[in-house]
């Protein structure tokens, strides 16, 4: 009967550590076994770093398009100040770009110059 007590309380000195080690390090038990990290992933942290693989429909004839198609879904939109991309917005989409991916969703948002 003693050695039962004896691991009885082992049991619960160790299952009280787990809580403890749970609370200092922001864990989370959501299952008997699983623990999980209380904070947000990286792509919620920074939407633009999210990883997109995407094929662009027939209906995306110009780069507006593609970019509000590439947007849809992250919570930004195409806008600039002054509508300073109105000529932009109305280039026609060259076939290159119609498959995109793997690649960050800021990759294709941003200005690519040439030295």
């Amino acid at each position: 009967m003693q050695v039962h007590w004896k691991i009885a309380l082992i049991a619960m000195l160790c299952s009280n550590t787990v809580v403890q080690a749970e609370q200092g390090e922001n864990k989370v038990r959501t299952d008997r076994y699983t623990l999980v990290t209380a904070e947000a992933r990286d792509d919620q942290k920074a939407p633009l770093k999210s990883i997109v693989n995407m094929s662009l429909g027939k209906d995306v004839f110009s780069v507006g398009d593609a970019l509000r198609e590439v947007l849809k879904g992250s919570g930004y939109r195409w806008q600039s100040p002054d509508g300073q991309d109105q000529l932009l917005n109305t280039l026609p989409l060259p076939s290159v770009i119609r498959e995109l991916g793997p690649v960050s969703l800021g990759d294709p948002l941003r200005e690519y110059r040439t030295p």
